[in-house]
């Protein structure tokens, strides 16, 4: 739990709070996901399908990078994107 300021009486209000005690504005929760995208040595895509849903609903990549991995059986990359709406 984090105190942030209310946008609208600017006092300090906890970011789990629905709204602001002291005026009563809705206090907006930011949503974050981070989404695995797996391009396998064989050319299969893995969580593409989830990827492109979030961003069809409004979702927005705030941060991506790639990071190569093997399985046991073959290399592979995989792309992780953090999200948020």
């Amino acid at each position: 739990m984090a105190l942030i300021n209310c946008p609208e009486c600017h006092k300090s209000v906890s970011d789990q709070a629905r709204s602001c005690p002291n005026c009563g504005r809705p206090i907006k929760r930011e949503e974050q996901r981070t989404v695995y995208v797996i391009q396998r040595a064989n050319g299969r895509v893995e969580g593409y399908e989830e990827f492109s849903q979030l961003q069809r609903d409004g979702w927005q990549v705030i941060s991506e990078h790639d990071e190569a991995d093997w399985d046991g059986e073959a290399p592979f990359t995989r792309v992780v994107y953090q999200m948020r709406r």
